[in-house]
């Protein structure tokens, strides 16, 4: 993202430095220029999309780990830019998935409302998709270290599991796959 800031000479660029260590990513020698509002997909499933924009990637897919061992297909993407939204990847997102989540370290308001809005505007592409967000609850959050903050703020792995089985069991073309209350009952949820 730093090399894109310093090669992009239209406007601002904007970057946000979240708390906590940056996990699992190996830094390049040189980095590479990336463009401006596209995303990618990091993993192809069916059952759920979750796109997540920022630092939450890696929660993400610890999430999907959790879900796929009860048997959900779960796509992540990574949005990389909240404007301009890459809204021929949502648009891919919305025709091939039931259900779309949206995780974001913002609040409401945020990337989650940019993509609803595009979501509803183009309903056509998938009339009964089901759509939630998560971002920050709009609380005070006590200092504590970084798990504990997310979970306190509504926004941590178990949050997201949650979500997505709830959008998974909204959705009638798999509610009958799963045993959620099982799960549930299992994952302490």
């Amino acid at each position: 993202m730093v090399r894109t800031a310093s090669e992009f000479d239209q406007g601002p660029i904007a970057f946000r430095y979240p708390r906590g260590n940056g996990t699992g990513v190996q830094l390049p020698q040189r980095g590479e220029v990336l463009e401006i509002g596209k995303g990618r997909i990091i993993q192809e499933g069916s059952d759920l999309v979750i796109l997540s924009f920022g630092a939450h990637l890696n929660i993400v897919k610890d999430a999907e780990v959790a879900l796929n061992k009860m048997g959900v297909s779960v796509t992540i993407a990574d949005a990389r830019f909240a404007k301009p939204l890459d809204v021929e990847l949502v648009n891919q997102l919305m025709k091939h998935h039931p259900c779309m989540l949206t995780v974001e370290q913002g609040s409401m308001g945020g990337f989650g409302s940019i993509v609803l809005q595009h979501v509803n505007k183009n309903r056509s592409k998938n009339k009964n998709l089901i759509f939630d967000s998560i971002f920050v609850a709009d609380k005070f959050i006590d200092q504590a270290d970084v798990t504990s903050m997310y979970e306190d703020a509504e926004m941590g792995l178990n949050n997201i599991i949650s979500k997505s089985v709830s959008l998974v069991e909204e959705s009638s073309k798999i509610s009958s796959k799963f045993d959620f209350d099982n799960f549930k009952a299992n994952v302490g949820i």
